[in-house]
């Protein structure tokens, strides 16, 4: 008990600047989660995609076409066409960076594509817009002229029926003709009446912003050991090797370092804790789940953190037991907290993985510990997750005793 309050002074000590590094993270952790849902949860501002247009003979029917395209749903990269008399204009506007790309479509486009001629579009990019930019870019160029030639095809059949073979076209049909070419690329461009998906859901069973927020969290638990890490590796094991050999045992000594780590990382949690208590109402348009808990369930949620903070400093303390310097014990630890958090699924979700490493990261020691965080967002814990979460944590807890005790023995 001396050598655990000594480590607890000892930890303390250093707890100011601890805690200013830790709540630096937090914050930013927080601004970016803020940064991420607020933008994309307002469809106006999504990006646009800027394509300039050449000017052509085309008519009022091809720009009906671009019109209709221009419009289509609010995808996250939406396009933008801009109207340019020459190719010299479309040019500056490249080079400054106001378009994106520019096409030039030839005169007789449309009839060229009808009658089976099929002149291409000379189509311009700047140098950054190589890679998946430039997919995109020729998807919507590709999305137009198949819009455009179905839109023209159906007119140029109404245009021809009329004018041939009921040698008639006048004012009313002409209407006719401009109501059904919007009422057609109506059809066509009304995608969002076939789907009934309201928001992709992360994890099957929580909301995207339920997800991030528990991946933030996370995350955020994963890289606090860089800020206290100095406190626990050691040059001189010549204490441990005195306590030892007075009859105290590896075990007390490992459990007192545990004690002190974790008391630190539940007083850097603190504020965390309470501005989560009383802002987390703020995120209800991010997690609609928050709609549905009462006030009460803002604790059950802290408690349920438990878990993951005890499997943290199990982690911490175990991959700092062989560390001798501050430098290789702050490298591996972040490179196990990236690698946990990636295999997770923190920075992507696990549907997105292949199937066998699906299963690989629903049962890895990150992956367990991130479901533990995110099952209090459902109606029903996953217990397997927390018990799972905690047994990893005794194993490296011996696992640490272990190497302890050998090192000792072996000096």
């Amino acid at each position: 008990m001396k050598y655990a309050g000594l480590q607890l002074k000892r930890t303390f000590k250093s707890f100011p600047k601890i805690f200013l590094m830790s709540l630096m993270i937090f914050c930013m952790a927080g601004a970016l989660f803020y940064a991420k849902f607020s933008s994309s949860s307002n469809k106006s501002e999504y990006s646009k995609i800027k394509i300039g247009l050449v000017e052509n003979d085309e008519g009022k029917y091809f720009q009906m076409g671009i019109y209709a395209l221009e419009h289509m749903d609010n995808f996250r990269f939406s396009v933008s066409f801009t109207t340019l008399s020459t190719e010299e204009e479309a040019k500056k506007m490249l080079y400054s960076g106001e378009l994106n790309l520019y096409a030039v479509i030839p005169d007789g486009f449309i009839d060229s594509i009808i009658y089976g001629r099929n002149k291409s579009i000379k189509v311009v990019l700047g140098t950054a817009q190589a890679g998946l930019g430039t997919k995109i870019l020729t998807e919507f160029l590709d999305g137009a002229s198949s819009l455009i030639t179905d839109t023209q095809a159906g007119i140029y059949s109404y245009h021809d029926y009329y004018a041939k073979h009921l040698k008639r076209y006048g004012k009313k049909e002409r209407s006719r003709e401009y109501e059904l070419n919007f009422h057609y690329a109506n059809l066509v461009v009304g995608r969002h009446t076939l789907f009934g998906i309201n928001e992709l859901m992360a994890g099957e069973v929580v909301s995207t912003g339920a997800y991030y927020l528990s991946a933030m969290i996370f995350f955020f638990l994963l890289l606090w050991g860089l800020g206290n890490a100095f406190l626990y590796i050691r040059n001189d094991d010549s204490m441990q090797k005195l306590l030892s050999s007075t009859g105290h045992p590896t075990l007390s000594l490992v459990a007192a370092d545990w004690i002190s780590c974790f008391a630190l990382l539940l007083a850097v949690m603190f504020l965390p804790s309470l501005a989560f208590l009383f802002t987390v109402h703020l995120a209800e348009g991010f997690i609609p789940e928050l709609e549905t808990f009462d006030f009460f369930w803002r604790f059950k949620f802290l408690f349920w953190l438990l878990p993951s903070m005890i499997f943290v400093v199990s982690l911490e303390l175990f991959l700092l037991e062989n560390v001798r310097d501050t430098v290789s014990g702050l490298s591996l630890l972040f490179i196990v907290a990236v690698f946990l958090a990636y295999l997770g699924g923190c920075f992507y979700p696990v549907e997105l993985f292949p199937k066998a490493m699906r299963l690989v990261s629903k049962f890895s020691p990150g992956g367990v510990a991130f479901e533990s965080i995110r099952s209090a967002f459902r109606t029903s814990d996953s217990s397997w997750a927390h018990a799972l979460t905690l047994l990893y944590s005794a194993l490296l807890f011996a696992l640490t005793a272990f190497f302890r005790r050998r090192r000792i023995l072996h000096e």
